[in-house]
């Protein structure tokens, strides 16, 4: 090598692997990804764990080989939703397929919506109760 360091290839909107490192260029937003801490808890269906800790800023569910919560199952599709850990540390739910039916608490949902403590999330057919972790517990 001659010594000259490469620069880093660009991140784009489109990228689907969220498990690439983040820089975070002020303290307040270091800060805001430890205090992510959320729970999604399976209570029926196919998936590869029956809970999964929501620490990062983006979530995302499907089956493709890079989601967080993977959904299992013949017909599980590779990308339904993302959940996002907002900097008021809210969580906010929205499906990223048209056509595909995402249930919070009974109601379909068409864009954005929060996440509050016990909701019940119901994505191709597996069942989830949100569960927003405090200090205290």
């Amino acid at each position: 090598r001659d010594g000259s360091a490469e620069a880093p290839a660009p991140v784009t909107a489109a990228s689907e692997d969220f498990e690439k490192t983040m820089v975070l260029s002020s303290p307040s937003a270091r800060s805001h990804v430890a205090t992510c801490s959320a729970h999604l808890r399976v209570l029926s269906g196919s998936t590869d764990y029956p809970e999964y800790r929501l620490t990062k800023l983006v979530t995302t569910i499907g089956s493709h080989k890079h989601a967080t919560v993977k959904l299992t199952g013949w017909f599980a599709p590779s990308s339904t939703a993302t959940i996002t850990c907002r900097h008021d540390q809210t969580y906010w739910i929205n499906p990223t397929r048209v056509g595909k039916k995402i249930l919070v608490n009974g109601r379909e949902i068409s864009g954005d919506q929060e996440l509050k403590k016990g909701d019940r999330i119901e994505i191709a057919g597996v069942v989830f109760r949100f569960e927003l972790k405090t200090h205290h517990q």
